[in-house]
């Protein structure tokens, strides 16, 4: 499975900056359909790629970050794991990111990352403990 998912990264960011707001195929279910729920696909795609899609115009992509936090609080645990280390990348890809800001998009963009990070943690923590 995680060799094809080596192949479908691409085409799943390459939507994503389409229809940054077309989102649900994170954390839904059915591959068939092009949905990657419970697949680990985001550890496919260079960080800095998807931060792109993140971090636009200063803006985060709230609906992006909330459907990853959803695909990682929907208890896949194992299944998943190898996205932890990435998302952990992500976060300071983007921080690095909101750094370049003005403020006071800065300000917002790093309070947003941190509040947003520190529930997906206590979300990554509830998950594994359910498993």
């Amino acid at each position: 499975m995680d060799n094809a998912m080596k192949v479908h990264a691409p085409e799943l960011l390459k939507n994503l900056r389409a229809d940054p707001g077309a989102v649900g195929v994170l954390h839904e279910w059915d591959l068939g359909k092009g949905n990657f729920g419970g697949i680990a696909i985001l550890n496919h795609i260079p960080e800095k790629d998807f931060a792109d899609v993140a971090l636009i115009d200063g803006k985060l992509n709230d609906r992006l970050l909330s459907a990853i936090r959803e695909r990682h609080q929907q208890g896949y645990g194992e299944a998943l794991a190898s996205e932890v280390p990435w998302l952990a990348k992500l976060r300071d890809e983007l921080g690095a990111r909101a750094t370049s800001l003005a403020p006071p998009h800065r300000n917002y963009v790093e309070q947003r990352l941190d509040q947003w990070f520190k529930d997906l943690q206590e979300g990554l923590a509830a998950s594994s403990g359910a498993a």
